[in-house]
């Protein structure tokens, strides 16, 4: 995710740390998230499933755990396609120098192989991801 592609309208509540991957809360509250991304796994197969997992992982003094995951399936035939994955509406309560970054992974398992070019991608000059994140109180 390169620096040109974020846009942090206030960053007293929040910044893109140095290493453009992940990100500092600067003001204790509750925070929704919410967004997309387009995915292609960049498989020309019509016998092979594949799936992604999106993940909000939270750093609390120095530990990374799972938020919020997002499962998402390809079915066969359509697994060089561009499909949307949908972050869906949460609220959480992060704290300040919380951290906190997205990870796509493959799910566990047999019938879950993705082409080596895989990766979020526009349609036809598309957005290709958008998060959001809000603080409300």
């Amino acid at each position: 995710m390169g620096n040109s592609s974020i846009a942090i309208s206030n960053p007293d509540y929040v910044v893109l740390n140095s290493d453009l991957q992940t990100f500092t809360i600067n003001k204790s509250g509750f925070y929704d998230i919410s967004g997309f991304l387009n995915y292609n796994p960049k498989i020309n197969s019509s016998s092979s499933k594949t799936g992604l997992r999106l993940v909000l992982q939270v750093n609390k003094l120095g530990i990374w755990t799972d938020r919020i995951a997002i499962n998402s399936t390809f079915e066969e035939m359509a697994t060089n396609t561009i499909q949307t994955i949908t972050i869906p509406f949460d609220i959480i309560k992060l704290d300040k120098d919380d951290q906190f970054r997205f990870m796509i992974t493959k799910p566990s398992g047999s019938n879950t192989d993705h082409g080596s070019n895989a990766g979020i991608t526009s349609g036809m000059g598309d957005l290709r991801k958008s998060f959001r994140i809000t603080f409300i109180n």
